[in-house]
């Protein structure tokens, strides 16, 4: 029978056969990809719960331009809304303003 293997497995099985010591350079990005791809097709949640998905997987500060590349089928209109929900909810800070703001979580 025909199993389908992601990416990230193969390229890990084939480096821990050549390398077992260090981890893949690649590993990291297909990972990223995978979860993204799961967080788009898989779970099929909403825009703000994947925009608050991805602050949550953020250390330290973050801008809103950081957000949309994370998110990049989200527009610019719908994830200032959910910043704004996520402001008034106490579930983020704003630090500063205008183009140089940055948020980081409460």
């Amino acid at each position: 029978s025909f199993q389908l293997i992601s990416p990230a497995k193969l390229i890990l099985a084939y480096h821990q056969s050549c390398r077992p010591s260090r981890p893949p350079p690649l590993l990291k990005c297909y990972r990223t990809f995978e979860e993204r791809v799961t967080d788009v097709i898989g779970a099929r949640m909403s825009k703000p719960d994947r925009i608050r998905r991805a602050i949550d997987r953020t250390v330290g500060k973050f801008t809103k331009v950081q957000l949309l590349e994370t998110c990049p089928d989200i527009s610019e209109t719908t994830m200032e809304r959910a910043l704004k929900q996520f402001l008034d909810s106490g579930f983020i800070r704003k630090i500063g303003a205008g183009r140089g703001a940055a948020y980081c979580k409460a």
